[in-house]
């Protein structure tokens, strides 16, 4: 029961973040989450150092002449420098890069509910209550401010991913 209880937390997660940001996720590439301020220079930052800059630890789009280490601009460091090492290797998404942030941002709450649900099961709670109550928290997570332009910080499974990680670690700690 485990793991259809796992899957409707995911397919209601799913069908919520559709329903909230459908016009996103149908136009990924051409529609931001911010209107200005830090979203705008994170999305300029990201694309910009993907685009244009050769170093992968430094970015020429802030800080002229001298440029900017990566971590201080609030670009997406992980992901643009998969994304940079890709078109390195003659695979270049650069133009797409808009779109695949927006619908990893957007995943990461589908993936934070199932994290919240393995954590109630693992926690002893039953599978219909954990079910809503996953999809509760993460509806209700503070993540979603984040969206307007801090997006470095809008990836919602990293708390619960580690919580769960804890927690099977300290109950078998061979688990790791």
């Amino acid at each position: 029961m485990n793991k259809i209880g796992a899957l409707i937390t995911v397919f209601l997660t799913a069908v919520i973040l559709f329903a909230l940001f459908h016009r996103i996720i149908l136009n990924a590439n051409q529609v931001s989450f911010a209107s200005g301020g830090d979203g705008i220079k994170s999305t300029f930052g990201t694309v910009y150092h993907i685009k244009h800059d050769s170093a992968y630890w430094h970015t020429g789009s802030m800080n002229y002449p001298f440029g900017e280490s990566v971590f201080f601009t609030g670009n997406q460091v992980v992901l643009t420098n998969c994304l940079k090492l890709l078109k390195d290797a003659g695979w270049d998404l650069s133009d797409v890069v808009l779109g695949i942030s927006n619908i990893l941002i957007l995943l990461s709450f589908v993936i934070a509910s199932l994290f919240i649900y393995l954590i109630f099961i693992e926690l002893g709670v039953v599978w219909w209550l954990s079910v809503p109550a996953s999809v509760i928290i993460i509806i209700l997570s503070n993540q979603w401010e984040r969206l307007g332009g801090h997006y470095n910080l809008a990836y919602a499974y990293v708390i619960p991913v580690i919580l769960y990680l804890l927690l099977r670690f300290y109950r078998k700690p061979g688990y790791l």
